[in-house]
């Protein structure tokens, strides 16, 4: 179910053609957690400050996501351990237009962030080589070029609303209504967090948006939706590294995994 959002109606919008530099494929990244109930207060100080994303007429977009991974959870354990150097191979599906994206992070360990992405015409059970080429991973597995295979592991839904700062090079993502789910059907419902991101060419705490939450009492915090998810799923795999952020969101969803 989508979160009511009242205080978007007093917001001016912005179509994707006109983004410009606030696409920021190349940033910084700074997230918050939160619940839903501070929702409408972020927003309510925010409208003079930022524009919302407009698609198809709509504001709130519902997203598909399923991330890969190796047979040996490669990708997930490189940031279990703090790699300064991290990947993630995701499809996602833009439900309102219907447009599939195969995209690819790299963090690098000065924590900015580039994303590439490619139009595709269907999911995939497997990354081609041509899009994932072994060099990428050769940090996280090793070398081994056997293990480099990339198949699916966990699903990933949301609701988002996108700003764009109407004053510099500035975006924020607000996800409510987030699920995951995993390739053996199991399920966490987290609907009552907020997973924002602020991305940014470089890191701005005068950012209108981060000065709110500081009000609100939000402090930033790391958050992979990918790795939570896999945390959440997947007890069998080490995620001691993620456990105070598993207890936040069990606090603010009073949630557990359950079959899909």
């Amino acid at each position: 179910m989508a979160t009511s959002l009242a205080p978007l109606g007093a917001f001016a919008t912005i179509s994707l053609n006109e983004l410009g530099g606030a696409a920021l494929t190349r940033r910084q990244d700074t997230k918050f957690v939160f619940s839903t109930a501070l929702l409408a207060d972020l927003l309510a100080e925010l409208e003079g400050h930022y524009s919302l994303l407009e698609v198809g007429g709509l504001v709130q977009l519902r997203y598909l996501t399923r991330y890969f991974d190796t047979a040996a959870f490669d990708l997930f354990n490189a940031h279990h351990r703090g790699m300064g150097e991290r990947i993630k191979v995701r499809e996602r599906q833009y439900l309102t237009t219907g447009q599939l994206f195969l995209e690819v992070k790299r963090r690098n360990n000065k924590g900015v962030t580039d994303k590439t992405r490619s139009e595709i015409s269907g999911w995939h059970e497997q990354i081609p080589d041509a899009v994932m080429p072994g060099r990428l991973l050769q940090h996280v597995t090793a070398g081994n070029r056997e293990a480099q295979v990339l198949t699916p592991t966990l699903w990933n839904a949301y609701e988002r609303i996108t700003l764009v700062s109407t004053h510099r090079h500035e975006r924020v993502t607000i996800d409510t209504d987030l699920t995951f789910t995993t390739t053996g059907s199991y399920r966490y419902g987290a609907e009552g967090a907020v997973v924002a991101e602020v991305k940014q060419p470089s890191i701005d705490r005068a950012s209108p948006v981060m000065q709110r939450l500081r009000a609100l009492g939000v402090r930033p915090t790391g958050f992979s939706k990918y790795c939570i998810g896999v945390s959440l799923l997947r007890p069998d795999l080490r995620h001691n590294r993620f456990k105070p952020r598993l207890r936040n969101l069990r606090r603010l969803t009073e949630g557990d995994a359950v079959h899909a």
